[in-house]
C-alpha cells in the first residue's frame, strides 16, 4: 500500500492525526468546499499565480540554496491544479515524484484572507475575525449559507480594498511570504525524500519529517532579505482549520495542530533573528494564549 503525499495543509495534518490517534480521528475532515470558487475563476487565478511562483523559485530561492540543496532539488516540479486532491481550501503538499502541489483554490483562499487581514488591520478592526472565519468553515454547515461564502464577502471587505496602497502593500507581503514559506516547506519534503503518510509510516517518523521540512524552510528564509510577514498568520489559520482537542472524544495529547506544534519546535533557533522580533511585534496578539505562552 502506497503512502499518501507529504504536505502542509489541513488534509496533511489530518493524515498525521490519523497516525497518532487512529484512522477514525480523521473523519471530521470529510466535507466539501467546492462552492467557494468555481472552476473558471480558479483557472484564471492559476494562470495569474504560476508566473510569480516560478519566478520566486528561480530568482529568489534557488540563488540562496547551497550546492547540496540544489542537487537534491534538481528534479523539483511545481504543479498548480485547480483544487487539492482533498478538496480543502488550505492544502499544499509534495508528491513522491518530487512535485510540489500548490492548488489554485488554496492560493486564492490564502490570498483573500491576506487582503482581509490587511484591510481589517488598516481600518482599526480586529484581524482575529480572519481565523474565526476559517473556524466557521470547519464547524459550520454549507446548507446554512446556500453555498460557502468567500472570505472577502463573509468578512465585509469592500470591493475597492486594494485601492488603499497600505492595504495592497501589506496584503502582498503577507501572501507572498506565506507562499514562499509553504513552498520551502514542501521543497523540504522533496529534498529529504519524505515518503508521505500512510499505514507503513510510523508516527514518530511523520513528526520528524514535518520538523525537518519546517527546519529547512526556516533556514532558507533566514537567508532571504525579505521579512516573512505572512508565516505567522498562516500558522494561525492552520491552527483554526486543523484538528484540536475538542474534535476528539479521548484525552490524547493533541492540544495544538500538528503545524503549530511543528512551528514551535523549530522556531527556537530563529528567536535571535530580526525576523523573529518583527513577526512577534506584528502578530503576537493574534496567536492565541497557548502559542503565546510558548513564544514568550
Amino acid at each position: 500500500m502506497t503512502a499518501r503525499p507529504a504536505g502542509f495543509g489541513v488534509a496533511a495534518i489530518m493524515r498525521v492525526v490519523a497516525l497518532l490517534l487512529g484512522p477514525a480521528a480523521a473523519t471530521g475532515s470529510a466535507r466539501t468546499y467546492a462552492s467557494l470558487y468555481d472552476d473558471t475563476e480558479l483557472a484564471h487565478w492559476a494562470d495569474r499565480y504560476r508566473p510569480g511562483i516560478l519566478s520566486n523559485l528561480d530568482e529568489v530561492l534557488r540563488p540562496v540554496l547551497t550546492r547540496e540543496e540544489l542537487r537534491g532539488l534538481r528534479d523539483l516540479r511545481i504543479d498548480i491544479p485547480l483544487r487539492a486532491a482533498s478538496g480543502h481550501p488550505l492544502d499544499f503538499y509534495a508528491l513522491a515524484s518530487g512535485t510540489v502541489v500548490l492548488p489554485a483554490m488554496s492560493l486564492k483562499f490564502l490570498d483573500d484572507l491576506s487582503v482581509a487581514f490587511a484591510w481589517l488591520n488598516r481600518n482599526g478592526y480586529s484581524p482575529e475575525t480572519v481565523p474565526e472565519y476559517v473556524g466557521m468553515l470547519k464547524y459550520g454547515r454549507e446548507a446554512d449559507f446556500g453555498r460557502w461564502p468567500v472570505p472577502l464577502r463573509a468578512l465585509r471587505i469592500p470591493d475597492d480594498a486594494l485601492k488603499d496602497p497600505a492595504v495592497d502593500g501589506l496584503s502582498q507581503k503577507i501572501f507572498k511570504s506565506a507562499v514562499i514559506f509553504i513552498l520551502l516547506h514542501e521543497m523540504g519534503h522533496v529534498l529529504h525524500g519524505h515518503p508521505g503518510y500512510g499505514p507503513l509510516v510510523r508516527r514518530a517518523d511523520a513528526r520528524a519529517n514535518e520538523a525537518e521540512a519546517d527546519a529547512f524552510a526556516l533556514e532558507v528564509m533566514r537567508r532571504l532579505p525579505a521579512q516573512p510577514t505572512g508565516m505567522f498568520l498562516f500558522f494561525q489559520l492552520m491552527a483554526y482549520a486543523g484538528p484540536n482537542r475538542g474534535d476528539f472524544d479521548g484525552d490524547e495529547e493533541h492540544i495544538l495542530s500538528a503545524a503549530a506544534t511543528s512551528l514551535l519546535a523549530n522556531l527556537d533557533g530563529a528567536r535571535s533573528k530580526e525576523l523573529w522580533r518583527f513577526l512577534v511585534a506584528l502578530n503576537i496578539r493574534h496567536v492565541g494564549p497557548v502559542a503565546a505562552r510558548a513564544l514568550a
